[in-house]
């Protein structure tokens, strides 16, 4: 059989915009639970109108194909002839669940609309392909840029084999990440890490250095309880983090992960396995851990999408070597934990931003 052509993106209407928007704004139900699976939405409709939705919830949930197909089902509606408005390739595998395709055709929808290709490499057209065999209708590339922008890190996983790596970085006023180097001083409001204990809940890792796990003793976890605990990641290239630090003590879930270079001690790496730490070695470059061979191990877990929250050493080195791919800078308007000011006007001044802060007099 002649495999159908595939449309180009520019053949899609008003009304095919409005559907897969919509779809769109579904999937961003599944964040951050359906992680480390794409965030997916489904739409379908008949005649303009919506039938059926649905959604990637959870990891190990039916897909949003699946979810939507099911909830038609459930309301007694016949799906023949539909259209299917869905954010990413229908899957054409079983894994978890079975493949979305045959979902699709068993249902009789009558046409598929895909914003985007599944760059994973047991779908990657595939998924298209057996659709179009079937004898549906398959049209794609319908908001693509929209699709690839609420699965970024999922994108850049598939297409590098890296994962996507966003540094969380804190500074006071005057530019520093501590009041006092090697001291443990939290320089950060509540509400700023109420923030980032959501972005923790929405990542796969949380990546320190040996310097902040033996100086901060962080414990990496989400702290409010709405989202599933990542993998918590040293880069320690001679294993120097305490064992009775919360990364190692507190790791009864055994998702602490510590990077060492080459050279470690065979005896330090079984201390840390007894204990129920993974440990992986990496090549060395200049003293410290190969960052490049570092993520490439650490991707082989599977593991997408890392929150970085180290200071500046293992930031920069992330930088340099072009492996950040978001940076998010929180600005504190404290010089000192007594000196504080108020932040009046943030104003965009070409590329920059232009920050004002009202300080308070100390006497005359």
């Amino acid at each position: 059989m002649t495999r159908k052509r595939t449309l180009r993106r520019d053949e899609f209407s008003e009304q095919d915009r409005i559907f897969m928007a919509r779809a769109l704004e579904l999937a961003e139900g599944g964040r951050p639970t359906a992680h480390p699976n794409p965030y997916v939405g489904a739409v379908i409709v008949h005649g303009g109108t919506v039938l059926a939705e649905g959604f990637h919830s959870r990891f190990g949930a039916s897909h949003a194909e699946a979810a939507a197909i099911a909830s038609a089902r459930e309301q007694g509606i016949s799906l023949e002839g539909a259209t299917l408005y869905v954010t990413l390739e229908p899957c054409c595998h079983s894994g978890k669940t079975p493949p979305c395709t045959k979902a699709i055709i068993e249902s009789r929808i009558g046409e598929v609309i895909v914003a985007v290709r599944d760059p994973n490499p047991a779908v990657n057209g595939e998924g298209i392909a057996r659709l179009e065999k079937a004898g549906l209708r398959v049209r794609s590339g319908l908001l693509e840029e929209e699709a690839v922008k609420l699965n970024e890190a999922y994108f850049h996983f598939r297409r590098t084999g890296l994962p996507f790596v966003t540094w969380k970085c804190c500074r006071t006023l005057d530019g520093r990440t501590t009041y006092r180097p090697g001291t443990r001083s939290r320089i950060s409001s509540p509400e700023a890490d109420a923030r980032v204990d959501r972005l923790r809940a929405s990542v796969d890792a949380v990546l320190v250095g040996s310097r902040t796990a033996a100086i901060d003793r962080p414990r990496l976890r989400v702290r409010s309880g709405a989202g599933t605990d990542p993998w918590r990641i040293v880069f320690d290239s001679r294993l120097v983090t305490p064992l009775d630090s919360p990364l190692v003590a507190e790791n009864s879930d055994r998702r602490t992960l510590m990077i060492a270079a080459e050279g470690a001690s065979s005896e330090r790496i079984a201390e840390y396995r007894d204990a129920g730490v993974e440990v992986d070695v990496v090549p060395e470059r200049n003293g410290h851990v190969d960052p490049r061979a570092a993520l490439a191990r650490i991707a082989e877990r599977g593991i997408i999408e890392i929150l970085c929250e180290s200071g500046e050493t293992l930031g920069r080195a992330l930088m340099e070597e072009g492996l950040l791919r978001r940076v998010l800078l929180l600005q504190t308007p404290r010089l000192t934990e007594r000196e504080s000011g108020e932040i009046e006007a943030i104003e965009e001044v070409g590329p920059d931003l232009f920050i004002s802060v009202g300080m308070s007099c100390r006497g005359n």
